[in-house]
Protein backbone atom coordinates (compact mmCIF):
# COMPACT_ATOMS: atom_id res chain seq x y z
CA UNK A 1 0.00 0.00 0.00
CA UNK A 2 1.32 3.64 -1.06
CA UNK A 3 2.45 5.68 1.73
CA UNK A 4 0.55 8.96 1.80
CA UNK A 5 3.19 11.75 1.08
CA UNK A 6 3.71 14.60 3.61
CA UNK A 7 2.78 17.79 3.83
CA UNK A 8 6.60 18.81 2.46
CA UNK A 9 5.76 15.94 -0.18
CA UNK A 10 2.67 17.70 -1.30
CA UNK A 11 4.28 20.92 -1.75
CA UNK A 12 6.90 19.82 -4.04
CA UNK A 13 4.66 17.89 -6.23
CA UNK A 14 2.18 21.28 -5.93
CA UNK A 15 5.10 23.41 -6.95
CA UNK A 16 4.99 21.40 -9.80
CA UNK A 17 1.89 21.79 -11.05
CA UNK A 18 0.07 18.60 -9.36
CA UNK A 19 -3.69 19.54 -9.28
CA UNK A 20 -5.02 17.08 -6.62
CA UNK A 21 -1.83 18.27 -4.18
CA UNK A 22 -2.80 21.94 -4.74
CA UNK A 23 -6.28 20.81 -3.60
CA UNK A 24 -4.67 18.62 -1.15
CA UNK A 25 -2.80 21.38 0.46
CA UNK A 26 -6.13 24.20 0.75
CA UNK A 27 -8.40 21.15 2.30
CA UNK A 28 -5.81 20.55 4.92
CA UNK A 29 -4.94 24.00 5.81
CA UNK A 30 -9.11 24.75 5.85
CA UNK A 31 -9.51 22.27 8.19
CA UNK A 32 -6.45 23.03 10.10
CA UNK A 33 -8.42 26.54 10.58
CA UNK A 34 -11.51 25.28 12.10
CA UNK A 35 -9.81 22.35 14.17
CA UNK A 36 -10.43 23.78 17.91
CA UNK A 37 -7.35 21.73 18.93
CA UNK A 38 -5.03 23.77 16.41
CA UNK A 39 -2.32 25.90 17.84
CA UNK A 40 -2.33 27.67 14.76
CA UNK A 41 -3.57 30.80 13.59
CA UNK A 42 -6.89 30.15 11.74
CA UNK A 43 -6.42 33.18 9.70
CA UNK A 44 -3.23 32.34 8.32
CA UNK A 45 -4.21 28.92 7.67
CA UNK A 46 -7.04 30.46 5.79
CA UNK A 47 -4.47 32.56 3.83
CA UNK A 48 -2.46 29.50 2.93
CA UNK A 49 -5.50 27.45 2.07
CA UNK A 50 -6.64 30.58 -0.29
CA UNK A 51 -3.22 30.14 -1.91
CA UNK A 52 -3.88 26.66 -2.72
CA UNK A 53 -7.06 26.79 -3.56
CA UNK A 54 -6.02 29.72 -6.00
CA UNK A 55 -3.41 27.67 -7.64
CA UNK A 56 -6.04 24.79 -8.09
CA UNK A 57 -8.50 27.16 -9.23
CA UNK A 58 -6.45 28.07 -12.01
CA UNK A 59 -6.16 24.88 -13.61
CA UNK A 60 -9.32 25.71 -14.61
CA UNK A 61 -12.17 23.60 -13.24
CA UNK A 62 -15.25 24.90 -11.82
CA UNK A 63 -15.26 22.72 -8.99
CA UNK A 64 -12.05 24.60 -7.80
CA UNK A 65 -13.24 28.37 -8.09
CA UNK A 66 -16.24 26.83 -5.62
CA UNK A 67 -13.63 25.97 -3.11
CA UNK A 68 -11.41 29.26 -3.31
CA UNK A 69 -14.55 31.47 -2.92
CA UNK A 70 -15.68 28.81 0.53
CA UNK A 71 -12.27 30.07 1.58
CA UNK A 72 -12.89 33.65 0.99
CA UNK A 73 -16.34 33.21 2.73
CA UNK A 74 -14.63 31.75 5.17
CA UNK A 75 -11.89 34.10 5.35
CA UNK A 76 -15.18 37.49 5.96
CA UNK A 77 -16.47 35.32 8.68
CA UNK A 78 -12.88 35.48 10.73
CA UNK A 79 -12.45 39.10 9.86
CA UNK A 80 -16.52 39.75 11.73
CA UNK A 81 -19.23 42.16 9.66
CA UNK A 82 -16.38 45.43 10.08
CA UNK A 83 -13.97 43.85 7.55
CA UNK A 84 -13.88 44.78 3.98
CA UNK A 85 -12.30 41.35 3.67
CA UNK A 86 -10.38 42.31 0.64
CA UNK A 87 -10.61 38.93 -0.90
CA UNK A 88 -14.24 39.53 -1.73
CA UNK A 89 -13.86 40.77 -5.74
CA UNK A 90 -11.37 38.20 -6.62
CA UNK A 91 -14.13 35.48 -5.31
CA UNK A 92 -16.87 37.36 -7.38
CA UNK A 93 -14.90 37.09 -10.30
CA UNK A 94 -13.94 33.27 -9.96
CA UNK A 95 -18.15 33.15 -9.07
CA UNK A 96 -18.30 35.07 -12.35
CA UNK A 97 -16.23 32.53 -14.34
CA UNK A 98 -18.31 29.41 -12.30
CA UNK A 99 -21.28 30.87 -14.18
CA UNK A 100 -19.66 31.29 -17.81
CA UNK A 101 -18.66 27.57 -17.09
CA UNK A 102 -22.06 26.23 -17.39
CA UNK A 103 -22.43 26.64 -12.79
CA UNK A 104 -26.44 27.32 -12.40
CA UNK A 105 -25.82 27.69 -8.23
CA UNK A 106 -22.83 30.14 -9.62
CA UNK A 107 -25.18 32.00 -12.17
CA UNK A 108 -27.92 32.10 -9.33
CA UNK A 109 -25.45 33.52 -6.40
CA UNK A 110 -23.74 36.39 -8.65
CA UNK A 111 -26.89 38.76 -9.16
CA UNK A 112 -27.41 39.07 -5.67
CA UNK A 113 -23.93 39.00 -4.51
CA UNK A 114 -23.89 42.45 -6.73
CA UNK A 115 -26.64 44.12 -5.54
CA UNK A 116 -24.72 43.69 -2.69
CA UNK A 117 -21.86 45.35 -3.43
CA UNK A 118 -20.71 48.66 -4.54
CA UNK A 119 -19.58 49.76 -8.34
CA UNK A 120 -16.06 49.71 -7.20
CA UNK A 121 -15.90 46.29 -6.15
CA UNK A 122 -17.57 45.46 -9.18
CA UNK A 123 -15.48 47.13 -11.56
CA UNK A 124 -12.33 45.65 -9.40
CA UNK A 125 -14.42 41.89 -9.65
CA UNK A 126 -14.47 42.15 -13.62
CA UNK A 127 -11.09 43.22 -13.96
CA UNK A 128 -9.73 40.01 -12.08
CA UNK A 129 -11.91 38.13 -14.15
CA UNK A 130 -10.41 38.92 -17.00
CA UNK A 131 -7.08 38.99 -15.69
CA UNK A 132 -7.76 34.97 -14.13
CA UNK A 133 -9.42 33.84 -17.65
CA UNK A 134 -6.59 35.29 -19.73
CA UNK A 135 -7.89 38.61 -21.16
CA UNK A 136 -5.51 41.08 -22.12
CA UNK A 137 -2.26 38.91 -21.20
CA UNK A 138 0.70 39.35 -22.73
Amino acid sequence: MPKEPTAFGLLAMAARGDLQAQRELAHRAALEAVNPDSKADPMVCLIEAALFARMAAAHGETQDQGHFISITSMMCMLEGEDSTCAPVAEAIARLAIAADAGSDYASDMLPGLAEQMTPELMAQAKELQRQITGENQC
